[in-house]
């Protein structure tokens, strides 16, 4: 009652001192009791604006997916509203709780996202805000350099705040971040009927700020994946122009892809499906065995494999190749398919009978030194995109 009493007379300071000399005192019932020198009329109308403005904020912030947006938008409220020089907020991020942004009241040196560490910081009191998220309580300062917890604190030492508010940040009973207002030329700025409204406020903004990072989140991804499908098409572009035979196979041979310069050479259509078509259909039986046998074993070995075969065309002609086989492995390091890419030396092999006959080999060793960096240029484009051929498999299936 006493307490009561002196709220009532506009001793504040007395009750706290009362407040301060009995712990086990309830502050609330200290708070209760007679109207103070405001009138029952202004009183109720602070109350309900109060109510108005903490109802048109939260709906602001529901709104708000952008998460720089939503950071702004919420630093700029609660400065308005609760009368602070500075504002402070802290997140949760995957390097632990960060200092996401900063504010004055004049708004000309907001910081937004800078994802800066508590330790050391000249923003706030790193032993305030520790607190806070240990307790997961609200912490309500006043003449915090004169007494209290935090008189040694070192940066409470320094800047001498006159006012400390600091209320943590849940959602879904999970601490994440916390807000850290503070008026550093006066004494209570952070009175009860001021902050009522603000937890109600900070919980719509936790809630708001999940989902603004869901949204950020979903947006990186699918711009990765926008990229990735951009340099996946331009990397099957690249595969589609070859001249070179490219075909994608399972270990035992069976066809999954098989580029233009392939269904040429195989007397497929554009479109025509793969079906029941395998490697070794055009292979004769000894360039079977080098390739499906001796070549995919040594791949599934060592990664790759190269050499020279001969390839049966549709119409039934035999073509020489400068021969690849390339392993794509999953993320187990089992192999899961092979890609392969077989170049056409015929004019090779021409011209070397003709350098040979006037020998001139000199002319074939550089042609032949042309032909493997050309072949190995692809062989890199090939070997890294596993994601390519994977995508190219799981398409044709």
């Amino acid at each position: 009652e006493a307490g009561a009493a002196y709220r009532a007379w506009g001793a504040t300071r007395k009750a706290d001192l009362l407040l301060q000399a009995h712990p086990s005192l309830n502050p609330n019932v200290l708070s209760t009791g007679a109207p103070t020198q405001r009138s029952t009329t202004n009183s109720s109308t602070v109350t309900s604006l109060d109510r108005e403005s903490a109802l048109k904020a939260s709906q602001a912030l529901s709104q708000e997916v952008v998460l720089v947006e939503l950071v702004s938008k919420l630093m700029r409220i609660v400065i308005q509203n609760a009368g602070a020089q500075r504002g402070v907020l802290v997140l949760a991020t995957a390097e632990g709780f960060r200092i996401e942004a900063t504010s004055t009241t004049d708004f000309e040196r907001m910081e937004v996202l800078q994802s800066r560490p508590l330790e050391s910081s000249e923003v706030l009191s790193e032993g305030v805000a520790r607190y806070v998220l240990r307790t997961g309580e609200t912490l309500l300062l006043h003449d915090a350099h004169v007494e209290g917890l935090f008189v040694g604190d070192a940066y409470i030492r320094r800047h001498r705040p006159g006012s400390v508010y600091c209320a943590p940040i849940r959602h879904k009973d999970t601490t994440t971040g916390l807000l850290y207002l503070e008026h550093r030329d006066t004494s209570r700025v952070f009175d009860e009927q001021r902050m009522g409204q603000l937890p109600a406020l900070l919980t719509q903004a936790a809630i708001s700020v999940e989902n603004a990072r869901l949204v950020d989140r979903l947006t990186t991804e699918i711009g990765e994946r926008q990229r990735a499908e951009k340099g996946e098409r331009q990397l099957l572009n690249i595969l589609e122009a070859t001249p070179d035979l490219v075909t994608v196979i399972e270990l035992d041979g069976a066809l999954r892809y098989v580029n233009r310069t392939g269904r040429q050479l195989m007397g497929l259509g554009p479109d025509q499906a793969l079906t029941d078509r395998n490697l070794g259909a055009y292979l004769n039986d000894k360039e079977r065995t080098n390739i499906l046998d001796v070549g995919i074993a040594a791949a599934a070995r060592d990664g790759h494999w190269s050499g020279k075969s001969m390839f049966s065309t549709g119409d039934g002609r035999q073509i020489p190749m400068l021969q690849a086989v390339i392993a794509h492995r999953s993320a187990a390091g089992t192999v899961e398919h092979f890609s392969t890419i077989g170049r056409d030396i015929t004019e090779f092999k021409r011209l070397e009978e003709q350098s040979r006959q006037s020998s001139k080999m000199q002319a074939v060793g550089q042609l032949a030194g042309g032909i493997a960096h050309d072949f190995n240029n692809l062989l890199t484009v090939i070997s890294g995109s596993a994601e390519l051929v994977k995508t190219i498999k799981n398409e044709s299936e």
